[in-house]
């Protein structure tokens, strides 16, 4: 329970604010001095989303996708054109969310990793491999096809 005492003078308010974060999608009653109201906490949706990447030339590419409740992220490993437990993609090819673990539509952070033996990469100045960095956070649809640009940080 939180607890927060204001004092006030003869005539005077002020706005008192509380942050709750909710453990389970329910409705939650609060009361405050004889005031009460409610409020009704939702599971974030969650679901799968495909994604390409452009922007850049490379021979590979990967993305791992953020989940927040692990502060991990996941990489949908398949075995890809015959390589198995692989989660490099060919340049134009895309890569899914992992189908056991539903991603966040409302809170999209993707990791993007390139390779290449023939571009330099602008962060380390070498060719090889890349790591781009975070992207997002994004609101997606669940099933939706969006494109990632490292280069400008944008998904359309």
């Amino acid at each position: 329970m939180a607890e927060q005492s204001v004092t006030l003078n003869p005539g005077e308010s002020k706005v008192v604010s509380f942050e709750a974060i909710p453990q389970e999608a329910r409705t939650y009653h609060v009361e405050v001095n004889g005031l009460a109201g409610s409020f009704v906490a939702v599971e974030a949706p969650k679901g799968m989303i495909t994604l390409y990447m452009t922007g850049i030339s490379t021979e590979e590419w990967t993305a791992g996708w953020y989940y927040a409740a692990e502060d991990k992220f996941r990489y949908h490993l398949e075995d890809y054109q015959g390589v198995p437990n692989t989660r490099w993609r060919a340049p134009y090819d895309p890569c899914t969310t992992p189908p056991e673990y539903p991603i966040d539509l409302n809170n999209l952070i993707v990791k993007i990793e390139t390779f290449s033996n023939v571009d330099v990469c602008p962060k380390t100045g070498y060719k090889g491999y890349c790591s781009w960095g975070v992207f997002g956070p994004f609101i997606v649809e669940n099933g939706g096809i969006y494109t990632v640009d490292p280069v400008t940080g944008e998904l359309v």
